[in-house]
């Protein structure tokens, strides 16, 4: 992996989300990974944003998942509409 230095990182964020639909698979090693469609309100705007999760992440946020709910997650951008979840915002 390529070295980025401290100031390029992408920083951790809490963001609020209503879900949609979840799709849920098993890769070959055994490790559950989520893809979710979600939409982000920021008070202007409404955003389509897919959240995903793998791994321990999953157990983490799976309440969080369901259909319709809005919930408020941690994570991190990897793209402007891609949001890779690590745990549930405390509450």
């Amino acid at each position: 992996m390529a070295y980025k230095s401290v100031k390029k990182r992408v920083r951790r964020t809490e963001d609020t989300f209503t879900m949609g639909d979840t799709t849920e698979k098993r890769q070959k090693n055994g490790v559950i990974h989520t893809v979710t469609k979600a939409v982000r309100d920021d008070g202007l705007i409404k955003r389509d944003i897919l959240i995903f999760a793998n791994g321990g992440r999953v157990d983490r946020i799976r309440a969080a998942l369901e259909r319709g709910k809005t919930s408020r997650l941690v994570g991190k951008y990897s793209q402007p509409t891609v949001f890779v979840a690590l745990d549930q915002a405390a509450a």
